[in-house]
């Protein structure tokens, strides 16, 4: 989800409780209505295969990893539309700090929305499923790219390692039809997700590698759409993922974050780099204890960034010592974010 640490790529603060949806999923072979959410991420797209693509600050790179990103999304947006969606949404969920899909390439009819929009989907009970594409692995994995929600940071749900994916499919209440990413990730989805249909896009080659799974582009295209249509139509068979509670939630990160998280919303320190509490209801508890921790990094910042519209523009003004500082900031964070912690 997020790779600059300056832009924390994390959903909007103490939501208020979501509304209780229902496990059945709509018929569509009957006429029934189905509006899925796509839920697309930028590190687990087929054809990006360098971290360069995945950050403005490498202009011409990041061009090409939106290209890359847009192609996966539209492959499965027409898939799902094939399938038997009557409504489809896509949120970007890839912090650059910029607006990562090319919207008219789309379909019409299909929007793209931003962090606030979506959580207000999610919370209104205005979707049926999920599916989610280019997601990546867990903090701790030799994965592309490879963390959770924002850099030096990781959580656990009774002592398990969650992935963003996890927390995706557990707050958005509805079925997950499936998960397109690279293949750690493919090793990571159990628990309440167990089960879940994926298709392996990408083989990684440490934290700053990968080579696609698919010979070219348009085999990929292909994959991503026969993947999408085979999930909406066996609908039916998902469940909604969920967590039995009461639960312990556990995040662990760096110690001056940790020193700062510590008695926020029941925090409580379980080691320097470590803060937790029980959690015996999801939305009233969890996010917001999830949310502190994670905003225990930045100080100050209590809503996710929207996308800035006018990115593009910055970042063709910067000079080339702000670019070459900001690069510098990646580069650090993905060689010293899996052994660095204090």
């Amino acid at each position: 989800m997020e790779l600059m640490s300056c832009e924390p790529g994390i959903r909007h603060a103490f939501s208020p409780p979501l509304s209780k949806h229902s496990s059945r999923i709509p018929n569509h072979s009957n006429g029934e209505s189905m509006h899925v959410l796509v839920l697309a991420d930028m590190e687990g797209i087929s054809q990006i295969t360098s971290y360069e693509e995945l950050i403005p600050m490498w202009p011409a790179y990041w061009e090409q990893g939106r290209a890359k990103m847009t192609a996966d999304v539209l492959a499965a947006v027409e898939g799902l539309l094939a399938g038997g969606a009557t409504k489809v949404t896509v949120h970007d969920g890839h912090g650059s700090g910029a607006r990562n899909i090319i919207e008219d390439q789309l379909p019409a009819g299909v929007a793209v929305v931003g962090f606030g929009e979506h959580d207000r989907m999610v919370r209104a009970g205005e979707i049926d499923a999920t599916f989610q594409v280019g997601r990546h692995a867990r903090r701790g994995s030799n994965s592309f790219a490879s963390h959770t929600m924002v850099p030096y940071f990781a959580a656990t749900i009774d002592g398990h390692p969650i992935t963003e994916s996890h927390y995706e499919a557990y707050r958005s209440g509805v079925p997950l039809l499936g998960i397109t990413g690279d293949e750690t990730l493919a090793e990571q989805i159990d628990q309440g997700l167990a089960g879940t249909p994926y298709l392996v896009v990408k083989h990684s080659r440490g934290r700053t590698e990968a080579v696609p799974a698919h010979a070219t582009p348009e085999e990929s295209a292909a994959a991503i759409r026969d993947f999408a249509r085979e999930c909406i139509q066996h609908a039916a068979e998902r469940k909604v993922p969920s967590v039995p509670t009461p639960f312990r939630f556990e995040a662990s990160m760096q110690a001056e974050a940790a020193a700062m998280a510590l008695g926020r919303e029941g925090l409580e320190t379980v080691s320097p780099t470590v803060v937790g509490r029980e959690i015996s209801d999801w939305w009233g508890e969890f996010e917001p204890a999830f949310m502190a921790a994670i905003f225990a990094r930045y100080p100050g910042v209590t809503e996710i960034p929207e996308a800035d519209p006018d990115m593009h523009a910055k970042i063709a003004a910067a000079s080339d010592e702000q670019l070459a500082a900001g690069r510098a900031q990646v580069v650090a964070w993905l060689e010293a974010q899996e052994t660095h912690w204090d």
